[in-house]
């Protein structure tokens, strides 16, 4: 089931216009709407508050009706684990061979909402990591301009000995720093390409 049918099978089963049911979530009714027609998605904050004033479990909203289906399952199996003694007393396993189930045959698929909110938190490391990169290249530009600025400003002098004093190393060293931050910026730049490039493909 897709999201959208959810919002729409949890609305109707409380008996909820679109607009009373955008009320309780302090949300507009284009937003509910939007999301009974798989035009949109809602933000973490706003599926905890429908868990909440709906009485409704995150994962049921987040893996939807396969999640219901699985717990009924092993509900089921939970009490059924044993044959009686009227088929010898084997157990489920030993009459099946021995044979275990496969832990993920009755995995639930991925919901539109559940794929929505791993994105969404790949999207914000992603931004976190960019802002920290940016942060690094930009010292490292401004180190860079200082080397430069402090050469200008240096003194140079010749010693008793004869020895000519001046800080040349400035020069190279902030050449590095200016290089060093280029590159940085540079791989933010890529980064952010491919994270678009990715998004537009994925839609």
């Amino acid at each position: 089931m897709q999201f959208g049918e959810q919002i729409r099978d949890l609305r109707k089963r409380r008996g909820l216009s679109q607009e009373r049911f955008a009320q309780e979530l302090h949300v507009t009714r284009q937003a509910v709407s939007n999301w009974e027609n798989d035009k949109n998605l809602p933000d973490l904050e706003t599926l905890i508050a429908m868990s909440g004033t709906f009485h409704v479990s995150l994962d049921e909203l987040i893996l939807g009706e396969d999640m219901r289906t699985m717990k009924t399952n092993d509900l089921v199996a939970g009490g059924n684990s044993t044959i009686g003694p009227e088929a010898g007393g084997q157990t489920a396993s030993e009459g099946m061979g021995g044979a275990t189930a496969c832990p993920d045959a009755g995995a639930p698929a991925m919901t539109d909402i559940a794929r929505k909110l791993i994105n969404d938190s790949s999207e914000t490391r992603r931004a976190h990591d960019n802002k920290v990169t940016t942060l690094i290249g930009a010292f490292l530009l401004v180190m860079g301009f200082f080397c430069f600025f402090a050469r200008a400003n240096s003194v140079e002098y010749v010693d008793a000995q004869g020895f000519l004093h001046e800080s040349f190393w400035l020069v190279p060293v902030g050449y590095l720093f200016l290089l060093a931050g280029v590159v940085v910026f540079a791989c933010v730049g890529v980064r952010t390409i491919r994270a678009a490039v990715s998004k537009k493909k994925d839609r």
